[in-house]
């Protein structure tokens, strides 16, 4: 176990050649955003472990696709990693599906602070620092069918603070008897933490998200390790725009100028709370009697989200609007659920259903 205190950056899921989706007819100011929101986001990592002086980088897999990514993203990926190279700081990289090094371009030279595991078999490094054995990092780029085999990454005795890095998914169970100290894990969007205890488990998420789905902050994430082997892991926050869903239950005598009321109450308290990125919201609303029929089949959500997003599309940042859902919170009466019907029994249905 370690005797040292560091710390180190985790990153993973940068898929630089993944644009933003589901946006329809965007305003022209937010279309330059979009495009190139996710190299911002990787940039920021980079930043960030520039800032923190970390005293390597992690990546666990789904960077980017070397050949959907075109020239653009190898030469941006290439810069990064010469950033860190001046700062004398190493890269230590699993690929996942889309990034396995026996897919890297031959052409193409990583700089000499990174190391790109194989898909072959689990390797070790040990990083040092002043010549002392600081961490051991075992790692595999991911396999075809995405699962990682906790038992390949075992240490055989004691040894330095140990870290697995893999790409895919495991049982949580099987990751706590093998000696590893942080399961460094990448391939999902957002940001999970299966193992918060030793030993941790985590998927820093994407830096950027690219749907509605990516709900929330996205970033990448700073881990430090005290010289008792303690882990304490913190977001460092990189996302460049940001989706949202937003929910509002609405009166059951609800009108229009009511509901427009409140998404604009509320979408002028997301701006005062986000100021530094732009928004890009799903509202869901709980509406019942007329207006829940009117959200639902008269076209009102459409015509909202068109006004909403000529109220705030350019503002300063800007919110988009990317759609309306509606809920409906009919309270029915209790005997209907009871009645020998074919309303009671579709009603006790759907009940069970929910």
């Amino acid at each position: 176990m370690t005797n040292q205190a560091f710390r180190f950056l985790h990153a993973s899921d940068f898929r630089l050649h993944e644009p933003c989706l589901g946006l329809v007819d965007p305003p022209s100011e937010l279309v330059e955003t979009l495009i190139d929101a996710p190299f911002q986001a990787v940039q920021r990592v980079v930043d960030t472990a520039l800032t923190e002086q970390v005293e390597f980088v992690v990546l666990s897999g789904e960077i980017v696709h070397p050949y959907l990514g075109g020239a653009r993203s190898i030469a941006f990926l290439l810069e990064q990693f010469q950033r860190l190279d001046a700062q004398e700081i190493r890269v230590y990289w699993a690929g996942g599906t889309l990034d396995p090094p026996d897919q890297w371009p031959a052409s193409v030279t990583l700089p000499d602070n990174v190391t790109f595991f194989p898909r072959g078999r689990v390797t070790t490094v040990t990083h040092h620092r002043d010549d002392q054995p600081l961490a051991v990092l075992a790692g595999r780029s991911c396999l075809e069918d995405g699962r990682i085999h906790p038992g390949e990454f075992a240490a055989n005795g004691p040894g330095p603070f140990r870290i697995a890095v893999a790409c895919g998914s495991a049982d949580t169970e099987t990751l706590v008897a093998h000696d590893v100290n942080y399961w460094a894990l990448g391939g999902r969007y957002n940001r999970e933490t299966p193992m918060s205890k030793q030993p941790v488990a985590h998927y820093p998420g994407s830096p950027q998200g690219r749907s509605i789905d990516h709900d929330g902050p996205h970033g990448c994430t700073m881990v430090r390790v005290d010289a008792e082997g303690g882990i304490r892991t913190q977001q460092s926050v990189t996302d460049v725009l940001r989706w949202r869903t937003e929910k509002i239950t609405l009166d059951s005598d609800a009108d229009r100028q009511g509901v427009e009321r409140r998404l604009r109450e509320r979408a002028q308290l997301l701006l005062a709370e986000n100021s530094d990125r732009p928004l890009l919201i799903r509202w869901q609303l709980g509406a019942s009697g007329k207006m829940g029929a009117a959200l639902r089949h008269s076209g009102l959500d459409r015509e909202l989200i068109s006004w909403l997003n000529q109220s705030f599309a350019r503002s300063t940042p800007a919110v988009w609007t990317v759609d309306i859902q509606t809920r409906v919170t009919e309270n029915l009466p209790a005997a209907w659920y009871e009645e020998d019907t074919i309303l009671g029994d579709f009603l006790r249905s759907v009940r069970r259903m929910q």
